[in-house]
């Protein structure tokens, strides 16, 4: 998988001094997002399932 980043820059101010925030973002294709998802979903599943055992 070939991955590329999509980059955006904001200027804030804290405390009176100018930071510059830096936010990559992977580009996936719609086929790798959905796979990608739904592994996120499962982890996160399998993660917390755990919890809801009384």
């Amino acid at each position: 998988m070939n991955v590329g980043y999509e980059s955006t820059q904001r200027k804030v101010l804290v405390d009176g001094l100018p930071f510059t925030i830096d936010n990559l973002s992977p580009c996936y294709l719609t086929e790798e997002r959905e796979i990608i998802k739904k592994d996120i979903e499962n982890k996160l599943f399998d993660i917390f399932f755990k919890y809801n055992q009384g």
